[in-house]
């Protein structure tokens, strides 16, 4: 959501030469997907108590401790995925001076003024950003922002090229064959994960 209708308390609160003319797109809280994890990790938690006892007893110390950490580790996993867009919401600001991007997934905040940027590739999923981490130009780093979580996400193609200073290349997504090779291909390798943990009766 651009930053004059967007909450002015995260405005307000940005040090006084973040407060320019810029552009705020902040992440989309989803109840359902809370919802769902919340029903997910209740599921993987029921499933590592029904199996306690009887792995327990069974004396397989490896499938004991696999079984149940496996199902400890999904259930922690549903619970942070749930709850981090509440707590650390996904934020992206694009202003005068550059790009400053706060990933689902990344601690730090990037901030990345435009002279550092080389190469900007823009698609309506995904934005993909070449540039130099030190003023000397020694040195490529890549970034990547996903669009599909941030509010507006339409807006923001139109919101960088409002302010860059080079053109970016457009680009179509992927299509849905694509995208479904690329799903059956993660999947075969976590089935290839699991029959390697799991032991051969």
């Amino acid at each position: 959501m651009l930053s004059s209708n967007t909450n002015k308390n995260f405005h307000n609160n940005l040090p006084p030469e973040e407060g320019d003319l810029q552009d705020t797109f902040i992440e989309v809280r989803e109840p359902a997907e809370l919802t769902f994890c919340i029903i997910l990790a209740a599921a993987f938690a029921g499933i590592a108590k029904y199996c306690w006892l009887p792995l327990f007893q069974a004396g397989n110390l490896y499938l004991f401790i696999f079984m149940e950490g496996f199902c400890i580790t999904i259930v922690i996993w549903c619970l942070i995925t749930g709850l981090r867009p509440y707590t650390r919401p996904a934020v992206l600001q694009v202003s005068t001076h550059g790009i400053k991007y706060s990933a689902p997934y990344w601690l730090p905040r990037k901030t990345i003024n435009w002279d550092q940027i080389f190469r900007l590739y823009i698609s309506p999923e995904l934005v993909i950003i070449l540039y130099h981490p030190l003023p000397s130009r020694k040195g490529i780093r890549i970034m990547l922002i996903e669009l599909g979580r941030l509010s507006d996400n339409h807006k923001v193609s139109d919101s960088i090229l409002k302010y860059s200073k080079l053109d970016p290349t457009f680009m179509a997504n992927p299509g849905w064959i694509t995208k479904a090779v690329q799903l059956i291909l993660y999947g075969l390798v976590i089935l290839w994960i699991v029959r390697i943990l799991v032991p051969v009766s």
